[in-house]
């Protein structure tokens, strides 16, 4: 199943987000850990419940699953790959680094408030003519000699 098609309910919120954090099972022992997992990825901006599931949620945001929401859904079991603590934290280095490298894109292309964009070899090409423009419309200076 595709991951917007899963996104269209909260049982499919659910599943989602246990492959992605690595629990395949919700029991009463995990739920928490279930819980804490998914709190971790909604801080680094990959929560699985956007406003399709549940209106309260901002256009363009997404959060995770609530407590109450993992604990209702105790016994529910997918086939995702189990994720020891290790490779649990493996995964999430790696989700940072993706993060790190979306936001160097972004630096770059001038979408953040705090940078502007590079310029293009057409834009500098067009600035170092005008500038050369305006140096030959100077009158020369004259040195004594």
């Amino acid at each position: 199943m595709q991951i917007d098609q899963l996104r269209r309910t909260l049982k499919g919120c659910v599943e989602l987000q246990c492959h992605i954090v690595g629990i395949p099972k919700i029991t009463k022992k995990n739920y928490k850990e279930f819980f804490r997992r998914g709190k971790l990825l909604q801080i680094l901006g990959s929560g699985v419940i956007d406003n399709l599931v549940d209106d309260s949620v901002e256009e363009g945001m997404s959060r995770s699953l609530t407590i109450d929401e993992a604990e209702e859904h105790i016994g529910f079991v997918t086939n995702a790959i189990n994720l020891d603590s290790k490779k649990w934290k493996n995964q999430v280095f790696a989700v940072m680094e993706e993060r790190i490298t979306d936001l160097a894109t972004m630096e770059d292309e001038g979408l953040v408030p705090y940078t502007k964009a590079k310029e293009t070899i057409n834009e500098e090409n067009s600035r170092a003519t005008e500038e050369l423009d305006s140096l030959s419309e100077e009158e020369p200076i004259e040195y004594p000699h």
